[in-house]
């Protein structure tokens, strides 16, 4: 059966791509740039609660994975390798305050890893 937390997972993936999409498409990026805080945001949301997933699907089965360490370091390894992929790809790299955005989608994505921490744990202590 479906836990808890692999659902909320896939609510949140889904709002993450459907959000992410648009805002590629109609340049909403462009047009409200705090949205790209939001997506870094669901990601790192998205990122502790498929951490969680894979106690669920039984791929990591013991408990001190999912202690609040390892569980964030996941969330921050995620924020890391997608800012050098951006940088991999180009993306606004010769833009200027291109560091402090960086900076702050690490920011981000690590606190929508601590929420999505809260409510992984909180989930699962309430089965």
């Amino acid at each position: 059966m479906i836990k808890s937390n692999t659902i909320v997972l896939l609510l949140t993936l889904s709002v993450l791509s459907v959000t992410h999409f648009l805002s590629l498409n109609f340049y909403l990026y462009w047009i409200y740039p705090w949205l790209d805080s939001v997506t870094h945001t669901l990601g790192g949301v998205a990122v502790a609660l498929g951490w969680f997933s894979l106690r669920d699907l039984h791929v990591l089965s013991s408990e001190r994975w999912f202690r609040f360490l390892p569980s964030m370091f996941s969330v921050l390894a995620v924020a890391l390798s997608w800012e050098l992929f951006e940088v991999a790809i180009g993306v606004s790299i010769h833009e200027p305050g291109y560091i402090g955005d960086t900076i702050s989608d690490i920011i981000f994505g690590f606190s929508g890893g601590l929420f999505g921490y809260v409510m992984a744990k909180s989930l699962h202590d309430n089965l």
